[in-house]
């Protein structure tokens, strides 16, 4: 399992992938477990035509995390939190 991050430079992100199960699963238990993640919750929507989570503060859009899936197992997963790229994916709340 590999992660992808990108903030553009305008959010903090994961500067390199993030290789291998542990890996990626210790950064997002650590990212979820910071403060400012106290009120995100996750919103199913199509990204670029495929299935992917919506990452909600409110009703403004943050984040948007995609993945592929290999063997019925995730392979893949790309986190988009730089605002400029996420411009396409506003909710109904935001303007």
């Amino acid at each position: 399992m590999t992660l992808w991050n990108d903030g553009g430079g305008k959010v903090t992100a994961a500067r390199r992938p993030l290789d291998g199960p542990d890996h990626v699963a210790r950064w997002m238990f650590g990212t979820m477990a910071k403060p400012l993640s106290a009120g995100l919750h996750l919103e199913p929507t199509l990204i670029n035509g495929e299935l992917g989570l919506l990452v909600l503060l409110g009703d403004y859009s943050i984040g948007a995390l995609t993945y592929d899936i290999l063997d019925g197992s995730i392979r893949y997963i790309r986190f988009q939190v730089n605002p400029d790229k996420l411009a396409g994916l506003r909710t109904d709340g935001e303007k």
